[in-house]
C-alpha cells in the first residue's frame, strides 16, 4: 500500500499513520507546524500594524511640533500662520473626509440604534473601524480555510479546521486582554483613544467565541460519527481536559449573548460583574483545558492571564498611590446636588497629582457602590486645597470625612473635580445621597483611579481652536481652554482664537461649572482670545443670572454646528482643529458639519471624545 505523502511541512499524520483512536483524540488530524506558521504570520501583521500606525503618529507630531516652533512667537497676520493655514495635500483631505471621519454610512456614527428609551444597540463603528473589523475578520477566515485539501479524507479537514480554530481562539485571547486594558500603553504610544480599544476589544471577543464555536463544532462531528452521541457526552463527563475546554466554551458564549448591546446598557453594572466574572472563568478553563496535555498554545493563554493579573495590580497600584498617605489619610469626596440631576463631586486628594486636561478617572464611591467604579472626564483641578472651613461642616453626614479633610489640608495637595449625571445604579444612588442631606451637600469617602490619557493629540498647534460641548460633555474641555489660554498669554502655543461652544437645556445647568468659567475668564489675556458661545434648547425659566460679557453669547435655542463653523472659520487665524465632547446626535451633527468643509483651502481637523459622565 502506498502512503500519501504530507503536505509540505506539515506534522499532521497521514491515513496510514493514523493510529485507531480516531481524529476526534489528542492531536491526530492536527497540522501543528501549519498552526505555528499562520499564527507567526498573524502575530507579524498585527505588529505592523501597530509600527505602520506607530509611525503615522510620529510624522503627525513632527509636523505639529514645527507648525508650533513656527506660529508660537509669530503675531496674528503674520506670514507664518498664514502659511499654515492653506493646507498644501488635497490627499490628506480627502482621507480624512471620506475615510477617518466618515461614518460607516450615512451621517449616523454615535448616535444609537433605539428601540425603545432604554433598549438601544449602541453606536455603529466608522468607516475606518469597519474596514479594519473586516480586514481582520477575513484574515481569520482565510487561516480557518487555508487547509490540506489535498487529502481526500473528511474527517482529517475537520481535525485540521479544529486545531486551526482552536489555536487563532486562543492566539486572539492575548490582544483581546491588551486592547481591553486600562493601563494599555498603546493608548499614549499610538494617540488612539480607550473608546477605540474598547470596541476592538468588543468585536475581537467575538472572533474569539466564533473561533471557540467552530473548534467544538468540528471535533464534536468527528466525535459523533466515531462513537455516536452518547458516547461523546460520556467523554466530556469523564475527561477533566473536555470538562475545561466545556467550562471556557460556555463562558465564552455566556459572554458574546451578554455583551450584546441591548443587554449590556439595560443594566450596566450587572453586566460589568457578571462579564469580568466570565472572563476570568474561561481563561481559567482555556488554561486548565491545554495544560491536562500539555499543548503548544499553553504559552499563549498564560501570557493573556499574565497580562490581566499585571493590569489588574497596575489598577490597584494606582488607587493606592493616589489616595493614600501616612500623613494625610484617605482621599475625602464632597458630593453636591445641582439642578437637572447633576451631582458634582469633588475629591480632596492627599497629595499633589499631575493631571493633564482631557484625562479621565474612574471614581469609587464605597458607601454607595461597594468595590464597583465608573469612568468620569476629569473637569478641573486645583494644586492646593482650601481650608476645612471653606467646607459647612452641617453638610457632613459622620465625623470620619471631616477629620480627614482637615488631616489632609495642606498646600501642594490637589483638589480634582468631576461632574455626574444621575442616570441610574450608582450615579442615582449618590445623586439621591447629597439630596436627602441638608444644604444637598455631603461628604463621603471615595477613590480615584488615574488620571487615565484619553488619547487626544494636544491642540496648542493651531491658530483657532473650536470647542462644541453638550451637557456635561464640557468636563472634557475646560481644562484644554483653561491650558490653551495660559500657554497663549505666555507664548508657548499658535492659538491666537479659541471659539468655546456650549449646549445645554437650561441656564441652571451654568451652575455646574460657573466657577470655572469665571476662572477661565480671569486668566490675563482671556478676553482676547476666548469667545463663549451658550446655546439654551429648553424653554423653562432660570433664576440663574447672566454676567454680561463682550465674549459671552448667550443664544436659544439648538445648536447648529455648521452656521457655528461657518462664523467661526470666515476670521480662521493659522491651522484649525473642531473638537466636540456631547451625547451621540449631538456629536454627529458636528461631524458632518465638519466633513462638509474638507477639501477647501483651509486646513481642519477633527477630534472627538467619548462622552462621559
Amino acid at each position: 500500500m502506498v502512503a500519501i505523502p504530507r503536505a509540505l511541512g506539515s506534522d499532521r499524520p497521514t491515513a496510514s499513520e493514523m493510529d485507531d483512536d480516531g481524529y476526534s483524540r489528542g492531536l491526530n488530524g492536527v497540522d501543528i507546524s501549519r498552526d505555528v506558521l499562520l499564527s507567526r504570520i498573524l502575530l507579524g501583521v498585527l505588529i505592523l500594524v501597530v509600527v505602520f500606525v506607530l509611525s503615522i503618529r510620529l510624522a503627525q507630531f513632527v509636523h505639529s511640533y514645527l507648525r508650533q516652533a513656527i506660529a508660537v512667537a509669530a503675531p496674528e497676520a503674520s506670514e507664518a500662520q498664514r502659511f499654515w493655514r492653506h493646507g498644501r495635500w488635497p490627499f490628506w483631505a480627502a482621507v480624512n473626509k471620506h475615510l477617518l471621519y466618515a461614518p460607516l454610512l450615512g451621517r449616523r456614527h454615535n448616535r444609537p440604534l433605539r428601540l425603545g428609551p432604554r433598549l438601544h444597540f449602541g453606536a455603529i463603528p466608522s468607516r475606518i473601524h469597519t474596514i479594519l473589523i473586516l480586514l481582520y475578520t477575513a484574515v481569520q477566515v482565510f487561516a480557518c480555510a487555508y487547509l490540506d485539501y489535498a487529502t481526500l479524507d473528511r474527517s482529517a479537514l475537520f481535525a485540521e479546521l479544529r486545531g486551526r480554530a482552536g489555536t487563532l481562539a486562543v492566539l486572539n485571547l492575548v490582544p483581546l486582554i491588551i486592547l481591553g486594558c486600562r493601563n494599555n500603553p498603546l493608548i499614549a504610544l499610538l494617540a488612539v483613544s480607550f473608546r477605540t480599544f474598547n470596541l476592538l476589544h468588543r468585536w475581537l471577543g467575538r472572533l474569539v467565541v466564533l473561533a471557540t464555536v467552530v473548534h467544538v463544532a468540528a471535533w464534536a462531528v468527528n466525535a459523533v460519527e466515531e462513537d455516536g452521541l452518547t458516547a461523546m457526552l460520556e467523554r466530556i463527563k469523564s475527561a477533566s481536559f473536555f470538562q475545561w475546554g466545556c467550562c471556557a466554551a460556555v463562558c465564552f458564549l455566556f459572554i458574546l449573548v451578554q455583551s450584546l448591546p441591548p443587554i449590556r446598557h439595560l443594566c450596566y453594572e450587572t453586566f460589568r460583574h457578571l462579564h469580568q466574572l466570565a472572563g476570568l472563568t474561561a481563561l481559567l478553563g482555556v488554561f486548565f483545558h491545554l495544560k491536562v496535555d500539555d499543548l503548544p498554545q499553553l504559552s499563549w493563554v498564560t501570557t493573556a492571564a499574565v497580562l490581566w493579573f499585571l493590569e489588574r495590580c497596575a489598577r490597584l497600584l494606582r488607587l493606592v498611590y493616589l489616595n493614600y498617605t501616612r500623613s494625610a489619610g484617605c482621599t475625602v469626596a464632597r458630593v453636591e446636588a445641582l439642578p437637572s440631576n447633576v451631582c458634582r463631586v469633588t475629591f480632596y486628594l492627599p497629595k499633589h497629582a499631575s493631571i493633564d486636561p482631557g484625562c479621565y478617572a474612574h471614581a469609587y464611591f464605597p458607601s454607595v457602590s461597594w468595590w464597583m467604579s465608573h469612568p468620569f472626564s476629569i473637569a478641573w483641578t486645583e494644586p492646593e486645597i482650601p481650608c476645612a472651613g471653606a467646607i459647612d461642616e452641617s453638610h457632613h453626614t459622620d465625623s470620619a470625612p471631616t477629620t480627614a479633610v482637615e488631616k489632609i489640608n495642606g498646600a501642594g495637595n490637589t483638589r480634582l473635580t468631576i461632574i455626574i449625571v444621575a442616570r441610574g445604579g450608582m450615579t442615582r444612588r449618590l445623586y439621591k445621597k447629597a439630596v436627602s442631606q441638608h444644604g444637598h451637600c455631603t461628604s463621603i469617602r471615595a477613590f480615584v483611579e488615574g488620571p487615565y490619557a484619553s488619547g487626544t493629540p494636544g491642540m496648542g498647534s493651531y491658530g483657532t481652536v473650536v470647542l462644541f460641548s453638550a451637557g456635561v460633555g464640557i468636563t472634557h474641555h475646560l481644562m484644554y481652554a483653561r491650558q490653551l489660554i495660559q500657554r497663549a498669554s505666555e507664548g508657548l502655543v499658535a492659538t491666537r482664537r479659541l471659539h468655546f461652544t456650549w449646549s445645554v437645556g437650561s441656564l441652571n445647568q451654568l451652575l455646574w461649572v460657573q466657577g470655572f468659567l469665571d476662572a477661565i475668564l480671569g486668566i490675563p489675556g482671556a478676553r482676547g482670545i476666548l469667545k463663549i458661545q451658550l446655546f439654551v434648547s429648553g424653554q423653562e425659566e432660570s433664576d440663574h443670572p447672566i454676567n454680561s460679557c463682550d465674549c459671552i453669547e448667550v443664544r436659544f435655542g439648538r445648536c447648529d454646528p455648521k452656521s457655528v463653523l461657518d462664523s467661526v472659520l470666515q476670521h480662521q487665524v493659522g491651522a484649525a482643529v473642531v473638537s466636540v465632547c456631547g451625547p451621540g446626535g449631538y456629536t454627529d451633527d458636528v461631524r458632518n458639519a465638519v466633513r462638509s468643509r474638507l477639501g477647501g483651502p483651509a486646513i481642519l481637523d477633527f477630534l472627538e471624545e467619548a462622552f462621559i459622565g
